[in-house]
């Protein structure tokens, strides 16, 4: 009793917590992720707007310089003296003061801080004439894009490695003409890169972690970062965001920033210089505020936990109470109270269960004063059954004897006074007496058959049917009969009954099989699931199989008793053995082409009883 209730009690408690959690747990997950998505959608979209801004400012910036250079190639100073340095002498001093105004005006343009060197290249051999930095004066830059471009218009380089500088440059160059639009030269100024990392590093609205960066076509990073502050023109990056920003694809997306930590980033492609600018912020920090509601979520959820359980055991309990009073009133009525009744007042189904309990309670010692007046009158018809039997086996005989005595004293001592017809019927008078004595076995065997108890044992079927046709074939005389068995498999059961049902078979094969020569029976058996099979097969005259259901019947012949003697017992008897073990038995045949008999038995030796 405590199993049940603690398993109706726990069943309950589950049932009861799973309705609740489940869908709370449902609900609360469902929110998580909105709420998850709805933040990394608003990150990636305030990120968007980073990126462009700051694209934006970029483009500015570069606008800026190129409007610088342009004032510059129009300034009367440039444009004048570098007229002169074409055609002076280089030690002369006109061309000296040509040199120096110059190169003040250059200094000019560097004191600005966007660029460092500012030079001249003649138009026409390539050869650096004047520049901000002396070193530089004299060098050739022929074969350079910056130059080539720059005598047909406003040039604006990649950031790439300089290797005349040994280090990351971008050059703006523009052509330098005098009043008449004759070209003189080429300006050109290499951009200070380190003016990128000012405008990057301006970090408003981006939180603890979030920074941009741009790198270039090599994957070099060229401005500083936040957690690399000195990583400009030092550091390589292969991150998703960097890799789609320089194939020209512009997204968003949460990809492993430069320090391998999950980020929320934009990237793009910038328009001018060819960099990919990447906007970016740590998922940890973005996604701090939900993960704050996830943990408040969970302490509720737990919360909520409790007071369910406390709810499902109260409800449980409520179930249970009445559940065991109805479990501890079967055991009463199982153990023979016929008088106990369930006290449950309730109005719900487990009330109107212990109403109807008590009625069956109370049918059920009806019942059981009934069954006791039928046991009564079962065990007196019984006892009037075995006053029957006791004399159908005695006092029937007795008649039969002296009729069988008194046949046999006229056969012997008067056969000289009877004529042949006489002694004739005499014989018959005998046989029919022993007939009747079998009938009389027979029907006695039948009627005890089901108060008789079945022993069980494992019964080697191989070795009975060995006897049987041993003892068979003693009673054959000159008939010749084949007896063909193959292995049979061992059953459970009453041996002496199973005896019985194979005498009965085999004696019908025998008798059925008189007009052949030889006849053959074959005896064979086999195991199918949880059951074994036994048949016995003959070449007789077979059945009819629309008869088939009459062969197991009392007193039912296929045959006249004058073609094949016999009782019309012996396979009813056979088949109540078999079904008392909890078997079956069946037929099949056909005329003049043999019948075989079937049963089987199972393997455990269960039985209908």
């Amino acid at each position: 009793m405590l199993s049940i209730k603690k398993s109706l009690k726990v069943k309950l408690l589950i049932y009861f917590i799973l309705l609740t959690i489940v869908p709370l747990c449902g609900i609360g997950y469902f929110a998580y992720d909105l709420g998850r998505r709805a933040i990394i959608e608003g990150v990636e979209s305030h990120l968007e707007s980073v990126a462009i801004l700051k694209e934006q400012e970029l483009g500015y910036w570069i606008e800026h310089l190129e409007h610088i250079m342009i004032i510059l190639s129009l300034n009367e100073n440039v444009q004048r003296y570098a007229v002169e340095l074409t055609r002076l002498p280089a030690n002369s001093p006109e061309y000296l003061v040509a040199h120096d105004t110059i190169v003040t005006e250059f200094l000019k343009i560097e004191s600005l801080e966007h660029f460092s060197p500012v030079f001249l290249i003649n138009s026409t051999n390539g050869k650096i004439v004047v520049s901000s930095n002396a070193a530089w004066e004299g060098k050739f830059r022929k074969e350079e894009d910056y130059f080539i471009k720059g005598k047909k218009h406003l040039y604006l380089s990649d950031v790439s490695h300089s290797l005349i500088m040994d280090q990351p440059t971008a050059v703006i160059s523009i052509p330098l003409k005098d009043q008449s639009e004759k070209l003189i030269g080429v300006l050109v100024a290499h951009i200070n890169l380190k003016m990128l990392s000012s405008i990057m590093q301006e970090r408003s609205g981006l939180g603890r972690t979030g920074e941009t960066y741009l790198i270039n076509k090599y994957n070099l990073l060229i401005t500083n970062m936040l957690f690399a502050p000195n990583a400009a023109f030092q550091k390589w990056i292969f991150t998703d965001g960097a890799k789609q920003a320089l194939s020209g694809t512009a997204g968003s997306g949460q990809f492993m920033d430069y320090r391998n930590v999950p980020t929320i980033g934009y990237f793009i492609k910038t328009k001018r210089l060819n960099l990919a600018l990447i906007a970016k912020i740590d998922e940890s920090e973005a996604l701090a505020p939900i993960d704050r509601l996830k943990y408040s979520i969970l302490w509720i959820g737990l919360g909520i936990l409790a007071v369910v359980c406390i709810l499902g055991f109260v409800f449980s309990r409520s179930i249970t109470r009445p559940v065991l009073r109805l479990v501890k009133g079967t055991e009463e009525i199982g153990l023979g109270n016929l008088g106990h009744r369930i006290q449950i007042t309730s109005n719900d189904e487990i009330g109107q269960l212990s109403v109807a309990f008590n009625k069956m309670a109370e049918k059920r010692s009806k019942a059981e004063e009934a069954i006791k007046k039928s046991a009564a009158q079962l065990k007196s018809a019984n006892k009037e059954l075995e006053a029957f039997s006791y004399s159908v086996s005695h006092d029937l005989r007795a008649p039969l004897r002296a009729i069988d005595s008194f046949s046999r004293i006229l056969l012997e001592d008067h056969a000289e006074k009877l004529d042949p017809e006489g002694r004739r019927v005499l014989n018959v008078i005998g046989k029919n007496v022993q007939k009747m004595g079998q009938l009389i076995d027979d029907l006695l065997a039948f009627s005890r058959l089901d108060r008789k108890e079945i022993i069980t044992s494992t019964v080697d079927m191989n070795q009975l049917t060995n006897e049987l046709i041993s003892e068979l074939k003693e009673d054959l005389g000159e008939r010749i009969v084949k007896f063909n068995m193959n292995p049979l498999p061992d059953s459970i059961g009453d041996r002496a009954m199973l005896r019985e049902v194979l005498y009965n078979l085999f004696s019908n094969a025998i008798k059925f099989t008189k007009e052949k020569n030889p006849a053959i029976i074959e005896i064979q058996g086999n195991t199918d699931n949880d059951e074994n099979i036994y048949c016995i097969k003959d070449n007789g005259v077979g059945f009819n199989m629309k008869y088939a259901d009459k062969l197991f019947e009392v007193f039912q012949r296929l045959h006249s008793s004058k073609e094949y003697e016999g009782t019309g017992i012996g396979l009813s008897l056979a088949e109540r053995i078999v079904k008392k073990h909890g078997g079956r038995i069946w037929a099949k045949g056909a005329v003049d082409k043999g019948a075989t008999f079937y049963f089987s038995l199972p393997k455990k030796g269960e039985n209908n009883e």
